[in-house]
């Protein structure tokens, strides 16, 4: 077994004095497993299965990359053939045993295939007494996803205990490899050093900024600066005073003392949390004071950072915005879709439909296809007619590059095309929170609505668990726009969000988790991301009020309002509403679709209700910009698609606007309608909604008749549960009359 190891000192220190370097291995000579044993290094497989074509590990081929310097063979390699079909590849190259001491450094140059989809990962582990099989006591020392940049990479690792006979092992270890895995390709290893730092009586060393790094967010929220330190001299050290300088925008200092510190040891220190970071560009710096330092080379430790607005972005063609940012084109507010009606997948621990299950309740998903009525479609640059929910929070469209059950996120190799409301690490199955819920809603031809109610992390307390919605516009085939996507994160409310949960998130301790959604492997847009032991960079899932995030190919169309618009609509059915004697088949479910007054005529929103026996029905819209003027689209299961002859101009959220097709033909674009008992009525007859009454229409209502069908279906236009000769008499005159829909 491999014991858990702190992280070793790792330093982006300058103008350190160099190494004295006591072992190196150029691999300019020949790398064959023989040829690497008569140097004094060890050589096994240990992964599952049978060994594949290739040796453990092998000469460097120049095919397929050029070593680092030297000859263009000079390096070592292993790669996926290491294993037969899928399975885990563990290859270890043990080094020969030296005398290490704490503080000796293993560094070595690496690299993978340029732009390698399969991420090759290896480990570094480290063994005080030498051990030379990998049953033996080990330590890690570090792991890390080779480089697919194109070029080398120089890694280090330190020895974290001493050893007179001491050794480290290099491996390249891979989950689901093999030729017919997903995580495994070709490596390469060259230059390799056994490196030991000049020793110093006083020697205090900046070693690292822990925070801030890289990209943080300006969002009002005061950072403590944190770095780390350490005594590498050969002297206990007292009274040393350090230092942390932020210079930009806005400007930080702020002094420590460390108390006493031993030779070998390291100190967090974290800074007072008064920065609060303005949007722009910084220069952190943290710094050691010690009088009587007899190496100024290493008392430094610089770091360019960047404040960004993260409440509102763009990538891949996608425009994303929160509900809690200031200054963004638009912004959705928060308000939980009812899900009333939802379909359970998954209840306290339960699979509830394994007839569409792949996987366990810890690492799965659900399939559910064609569930879309004809003319309609999710869109996310192709459009798709099926959903897949995986447990770990990722939602895609298609099988073929989506690995619905990973539960790793990784922003240089993410799953296309899909959405990520939050992908973590989920449990669905654990035995901690059995109050759990997973569920999918269909919201007639508007909406996809998927919760995911107190998913719990993996290994986490009972009470680190969250809970959030994901709302997907469905959208019909005139449309060439995306989808839009508004993810919605529960606050403690009833409890959905656990207090640990809000605990690691407000720490920046939460594991690795991703919010955001990609169209290829290129092409991703990406809201939120932290990996394990790095700080989150990217927007707010809570806050101290609940948070919802939209995405859109709009930037001016992220709106989704808690006080809806309300529209009171007149209409009238050919064949069904204008009934002299109303009944109760003289109602039925219409839809109205909003429409941007201009080309294209972009969808805004969508409604859903049922229009009354005497045809009025209210209609309400969340998702529109208030004072804009829009298209009415009439959508009716057996109607031709029927547009309003202007735009309508709709106030304001909370209030209400009228319409009624039915006082005139001059009130649908290019009068398309047709007046029956002197109402303009919408034109029956297009059952297979494809924006025309004919042949094909017909064909169907025939093959229904002769069928005896009965029962709520498209082919029974005039509702009155059953196919028959009336139904077909409607379609039969509006196919001859040539109705088709009319739009500008």
């Amino acid at each position: 077994m491999f014991p858990k190891f702190k992280k070793p000192f790792e330093s982006d220190s300058i103008n350190s004095l160099p190494n004295i370097i006591y072992y190196s291995d150029s691999f300019n000579a020949a790398n064959d497993t023989t040829s690497l044993k008569n140097r004094g290094y060890k050589v096994f497989y240990r992964g599952t299965g049978p060994q594949g074509l290739t040796a453990s590990w092998f000469q460097g081929s120049s095919i397929v990359f050029p070593a680092f310097n030297g000859p263009s063979t000079g390096y070592v390699a292993a790669n996926f053939n290491a294993v037969t079909s899928q399975n885990n590849i563990d290859n270890w190259l043990i080094l020969p045993s030296k005398s290490i001491v704490t503080g000796d450094s293993l560094f070595f140059y690496s690299r993978s295939i340029l732009n390698s989809r399969f991420p090759d990962s290896m480990r570094v582990m480290f063994s005080q007494t030498g051990d030379s099989v990998p049953e033996a006591l080990w330590t890690e020392a570090g792991r890390f996803k080779v480089n697919t940049t194109g070029s080398w990479q120089r890694k280090g690792f330190r020895a974290p205990s001493t050893g007179t006979k001491a050794r480290f092992a290099i491996r390249y270890n891979v989950v689901n490899g093999g030729p017919s895995g997903i995580n495994s390709d070709y490596i390469g290893i060259d230059s390799l050093t056994l490196e030991r730092p000049i020793i110093f009586p006083n020697n205090m060393q900046a070693l690292s900024i822990i925070t801030p790094v890289s990209n943080i967010p300006a969002d009002g929220i005061a950072i403590a600066p944190t770095a780390r330190f350490v005594n590498i001299g050969s002297n206990s050290l007292s009274n040393v005073n350090v230092s942390f300088n932020i210079t930009g925008p806005v400007n930080y200092n702020n002094s420590k003392i460390i108390a006493t510190i031993s030779p070998g040891d390291s100190v967090t220190v974290k800074f007072d949390s008064t920065f609060v970071p303005a949007i722009g560009n910084y220069l952190a710096k943290a710094y050691s004071s010690l009088s009587n330092d007899t190496n100024r080379y290493n008392d430094t430790v610089k770091l360019n950072i960047s404040a960004l607005q993260t409440n509102y972005g763009s990538g891949a063609g996608y425009f994303f915005s929160n509900s809690i940012g200031t200054g963004a084109p638009s912004m959705p507010e928060y308000c939980l879709q009812d899900t009333s009606g939802s379909m359970s997948l998954i209840v306290n621990g339960q699979i509830v439909r394994p007839d569409i299950f792949t996987g366990t309740s810890d690492n799965g998903y659900f399939r559910l296809g064609n569930f879309l009525q004809a003319g309609r479609k999710l869109n996310f640059d192709e459009a798709y007619d099926s959903i897949f929910i995986g447990t770990n929070g990722i939602i895609g469209f298609t099988q073929e590059n989506v690995n619905l059950m990973n539960a790793s996120p990784d922003t240089s190799n993410l799953p296309y095309p899909a959405i990520f409301p939050l992908w973590a690490d989920f449990n669905f199955g654990s035995l901690l929170m059995t109050l759990n819920r997973l569920s999918v809603k269909f919201d007639g031809n508007s909406f996809v609505i998927i919760n995911f109610d107190r998913a719990l992390i993996k290994g986490g307390a009972s009470d680190e668990y969250v809970t959030f919605q994901i709302v997907i516009d469905i959208l019909d085939d005139y449309t060439t726009s995306n989808s839009r996507v508004l993810v919605q994160f529960s606050d403690t409310t009833s409890q959905r969000t656990g207090a640990s949960f809000r605990n690691k998130y407000f720490n920046s301790t939460l594991q690795s988790h991703l919010v955001g959604l990609a169209l290829s492997q290129n092409e991703k847009c990406l809201y939120r991301y932290a990996g394990n032991g790095f700080t989150p960079i990217g927007g707010p899932m809570l806050s101290s009020t609940p948070v919802s995030v939209q995405f859109g190919p709009n930037a001016s169309r992220l709106i989704y309002s808690c006080s809806p618009a309300s529209l009171q609509l007149q209409a009238s059915l050919e064949a069904i509403t204008p009934d002299p004697a109303p009944s109760s088949n003289s109602s039925d479910t219409l839809m109205i679709l909003l429409r941007e007054q201009s080309s294209p005529y972009e969808p805004v929103d969508v409604a859903k209700s049922v229009l009354s026996n005497s045809g009025n029905a209210t209609l309400n819209f969340n998702n529109i910009k208030p004072g804009r003027s829009y298209y009415l689209i009439a959508l009716h299961r057996s109607s031709i698609e029927t547009w309003s002859s202007l735009p309508v101009n709709i106030p304001t959220s909370g209030s209400e606007v009228s319409y009624n097709f039915t006082t005139g033909l001059d009130k649908a674009y290019g009068n398309n309608m047709v007046i029956v008992q002197g109402k303009a009525s919408f034109f029956c007859g297009d059952v297979d909604r494809d924006y025309a009454v004919d042949g094909t229409d017909l064909s169907q209502v025939d093959n229904d008749v002769a069928a005896f069908t009965s029962g709520y279906v498209t082919t029974d236009v005039n509702n009155d549960d059953i196919v028959d000769g009336s139904d077909a008499q409607y379609v039969d005159n509006n196919a001859s009359n040539f109705v088709g829909m009319f739009r500008p």
